[in-house]
């Protein structure tokens, strides 16, 4: 457990004078009102998270007078054990990762939860705290279908037919993807597939129907080997595939958006920022990140006609058309 101290010194009191004791007096209602520090609850020492939390906590500004930030608690469920004593007078708590996440939520805490670095579909399943305000909430590691399509409309402006391919766990994102193309002058198709055996023949059906397919995060339809195939397959028939992290470039998608955990870890510090500064606030309402990155696979993206294969005039493209930019 690692903790990050933002606090002042102590200023020097005499013990026997009255103006002593009122210092005393406004610096204890000084620390009430900033009482309970920052819990970050990270999954393990991955390199994920640890990205993160270095981000998170170099976001947060120094103590000032009137204004000081919280100690920034760290504790890493590989090495330690969360107990009630690590949630005790703590003012809000950002679990990071999904092992993180599923502990703290099943605590039913009453305090503000933000969760980080979690897909949508484990956010979904997690208790939710029984409160009128919103004290839970997350910062998903999934993008939007939006702005893949976004991306996808702006590398291959002549396909009509976006295919999307969903599992068990993604296809809950069923009312998204209605809602997207009520606003979209393209065709979404989508093919589901509930088991491991029914893969490559949704697949396979999918392909054949679509001019460009949209790859969404899903633990069975999408696991490291059936999205090697997916890619090959892809390829072979020249669709492009709009992935949604960089590992999906580097195996042959033609681009894909997503979020740095630095990304993410600057959204959580703007929140908790807000949150310090206004201590009764309910916390945003759950969803997807809010700063992200474009990456591209030049000889892919090139090789099957991309119309605009630069990664810095994509992300600034994307970034022009995201809501309240």
């Amino acid at each position: 457990m690692l903790t990050i101290s933002r606090s002042r010194k102590n200023a020097k009191t005499g013990g026997g004078q009255p103006w002593a004791w009122l210092l005393l007096l406004l610096l204890a209602c000084q620390t009430h009102a900033h009482a309970g520090g920052i819990l970050v609850v990270a999954s393990s020492g991955a390199e994920l998270y640890s990205r993160f939390i270095e981000r998170f906590t170099s976001s947060l500004p120094g103590s000032s007078p009137g204004t000081g930030v919280p100690d920034i608690t760290v504790v890493y469920l590989d090495k330690h054990t969360l107990t009630d004593d690590d949630l005790a007078a703590h003012s809000i708590i950002i679990p990071v990762g999904t092992r993180a996440a599923r502990d703290v939520a099943a605590r039913q805490l009453d305090i503000p939860v933000l969760h980080t670095i979690i897909p949508e579909s484990v956010y979904l399943t997690l208790a939710t705290p029984p409160a009128t305000c919103t004290m839970q909430s997350a910062i998903f590691i999934d993008q939007p279908l939006a702005r893949q399509v976004a991306l996808a409309q702006a590398l291959f402006p002549d396909a009509v037919d976006y295919g999307v391919l969903l599992g068990p766990t993604s296809r809950q994102r069923q009312a998204e993807i209605d809602a997207l193309e009520k606003d979209i002058d393209l065709r979404l198709v989508v093919n589901i597939a509930d088991r491991e055996t029914d893969i490559a023949a949704v697949t396979n059906g999918l392909l054949q129907q679509v001019d460009l397919l949209i790859a969404v995060n899903d633990p069975l339809a999408l696991n490291r080997e059936n999205a090697k195939w997916l890619l090959y397959s892809a390829y072979q028939r020249r669709l492009p595939v709009i992935g949604f992290s960089r590992a999906y470039v580097r195996a042959g998608a033609a681009g894909a958006v997503f979020s740095e955990p630095e990304q993410m870890a600057r959204q959580a510090a703007e929140i908790v920022q807000r949150q310090i500064a206004s201590p009764t606030a309910c916390l945003p309402a759950a969803g997807f990140p809010r700063y992200f990155s474009v990456a591209i696979n030049q000889s892919v993206c090139s090789s099957l006609g991309g119309a605009l294969c630069n990664e810095d005039a994509l992300g600034e493209l994307l970034a022009n058309r995201e809501p309240g930019r």
